[in-house]
């Protein structure tokens, strides 16, 4: 059996976690075309997470 991660250990894993920022069109992630973008919040903490296209209907 392996171990548990500590407290800090999980902290440090979770901030270096990369999220993709991009609309996930056609097999791929692309900015949105009019360049707007929204806020994720972590519904646990409300620290932001990172900015997301908001695509339209043109993507």
């Amino acid at each position: 059996m392996t171990e548990l991660l500590t407290k800090d250990e999980y902290h440090a894993l979770a901030d270096s976690l990369e999220f993709p920022a991009n609309a996930f069109i056609n097999g791929g992630y692309r900015p949105a075309a009019c360049g707007k973008t929204f806020e994720t919040l972590n519904p646990g903490t409300g620290e932001k997470l990172t900015d997301v296209a908001a695509g339209e209907s043109v993507d």
